[in-house]
């Protein structure tokens, strides 16, 4: 089961599903309808494909409806890397590629899981919905399958957050804005006639700081409170010419401890004291999901007993598609491998990890 699973998640690390590379995503969903053919031949699979602004979405159900028991759910889409990340390789007992921890190698492991299922004698009505869109918000996957087609469960397995098997029960909220300015060009020899729209930006981002101060550095994966990344600046066209234009892009995110509409009207306050353009372009909604619940009770146990150790219960400074579900009031279940360099170099997950992770998984459908 390791084996086939490991080379199920090399397979799928090899198409390069970044945004953009619509052929990449075309393939990699032919590959795993493939995987699933004889099922899908047989009736024992039913699918249903997807699609909202060019983005593509696939559901293979046990049951033909849109209200399964369980949703197994993960996204293909994953940020871009250097080709050779896109090359699996196996040392010291991990795995590594652009996927490997999020979140191919646990796809892999629900798409090894949903086969066995259906090909069980017991009948359980189980989905795998799988999206192209996690991290570019999430509205035209799952967002668009609840929201709008209509999707419910009893509970949704969402195993995309967390480390070495915790359970991620609260996630922040989040905003992107986009801060604009204009200003007045003038030669760079003479800028006391013009005014320059970079600076009036970064003024603005400078007194938002001293509003919301950057959070401690810390080695820890979660803090409470507001967190701001300038991600992406853009200004002027010569280095010898006042910018007359410049714009901002910021990355916010909160906790329960401050609500969104108190950080957009503080922004909004300080743009219009700049005489800046202020736009929400994205928002995410924060995942709160009850750690009481029966079914998360349930896995909690099943996973201390399967490895041996308790159950960590945390919070995550990201975000997944697991917020459109509880949105909806359905307990969500996030956990993963062992795991680790989400979105940065040497993506890796621990290929025995995915064993344990498995036998967690199947035992909990097996028992509800």
């Amino acid at each position: 089961m390791q084996m086939e699973i490991t080379e199920l998640i090399k397979k799928l690390i090899e198409f390069k599903t970044v945004n953009g590379k619509n052929d990449e995503f075309a393939a990699c969903i032919c590959f795993i309808k493939d995987y699933f053919k004889p099922q899908i031949e047989s009736g024992k699979i039913y699918v249903v494909e997807y699609e909202k602004n060019g983005l593509h979405s696939i559901v293979f159900s046990s049951q033909k409806n849109i209200k399964p028991d369980i949703i197994l759910n993960g996204h293909i889409d994953v940020v871009n890397a250097e080709e050779k990340d896109f090359t699996p390789i196996i040392k010291s007992g991990k795995l590594f590629g652009r996927g490997a921890a999020d979140m191919k190698s646990q796809i892999a492991t629900l798409m090894h899981i949903f086969k066995n299922i259906v090909e069980s004698e017991e009948k359980k009505s189980v989905a795998l919905m799988l999206t192209s869109d996690e991290e570019l918000s999430g509205g035209n996957g799952v967002g668009y399958l609840l929201n709008e087609i209509g999707y419910r469960c009893k509970v949704a397995i969402v195993p995309d957050g967390g480390h070495n098997f915790e359970m991620i029960v609260k996630e922040k909220g989040g905003f992107w804005i986009k801060v604009s300015a204009s200003g007045k060009s003038a030669h760079g020899s003479r800028t006391w006639l013009g005014e320059n729209a970079v600076l009036k930006l970064m003024t603005f981002f400078y007194e938002l700081e001293e509003i919301f101060p950057p959070l401690k550095k810390t080695k820890k994966l979660y803090q409470d409170g507001v967190s701001i990344n300038l991600g992406v600046m853009n200004g002027g066209k010569s280095i010898n010419s006042v910018p007359d234009r410049a714009e901002m892009f910021l990355d916010i995110r909160y906790s329960e401890k401050m609500h969104k509409s108190e950080i957009i009207k503080t922004l909004k306050k300080l743009s219009k004291k700049h005489k800046l353009k202020f736009e929400v372009t994205d928002v995410v909604e924060m995942l709160e999901t009850d750690p009481q619940d029966p079914y998360l009770k349930k896995f909690k146990n099943i996973a201390r007993k399967t490895i041996y150790k308790p159950i960590v219960i945390t919070k995550a400074s990201g975000a997944s598609d697991a917020r459109f579900f509880s949105a909806k009031g359905i307990p969500v279940i996030i956990m993963t491998p062992n795991c680790g360099n989400k979105h940065g170099k040497n993506e890796w997950v621990e290929i025995k990890s995915i064993e344990k992770f498995y036998d967690i998984l199947i035992r909990f459908i097996n028992e509800i």
